[in-house]
C-alpha cells in the first residue's frame, strides 16, 4: 500500500477534474494512476531526469483496478 496524499482542487478547476475522472474511468485507471502518469509526463517534458519506480504491487502484480497491460504499459 502506498502513502496517502490529498489533492485539493480549486473551484475553477472542478470541471477539469471531472473530465480527468471520466477519462480515467473509461480506461479503467485509478485517479492515482492518472495523476502519477501526468506528473511523469510533465516532468519528462520539463527535462527532469526520470526516477524509475516499480509498477504494480510489491510482488509485481497489478494494483487494484489495474490490468496487467496497464501495469506493463510505458
Amino acid at each position: 500500500m502506498g502513502v496517502q496524499k490529498a489533492v485539493y482542487v480549486r473551484e475553477e478547476d472542478v470541471q477539469l477534474w471531472r473530465r480527468a475522472e471520466a477519462y480515467a474511468k473509461a480506461r479503467r485507471l485509478s485517479m492515482s494512476a492518472l495523476v502519477m502518469t501526468a506528473l511523469e509526463q510533465f516532468l519528462a517534458d520539463a527535462g527532469d531526469t526520470p526516477v524509475p519506480r516499480p509498477r504494480g504491487g510489491a510482488d509485481g502484480a497489478p494494483e487494484a483496478g489495474q490490468s496487467e497491460a496497464q501495469r506493463d504499459a510505458p
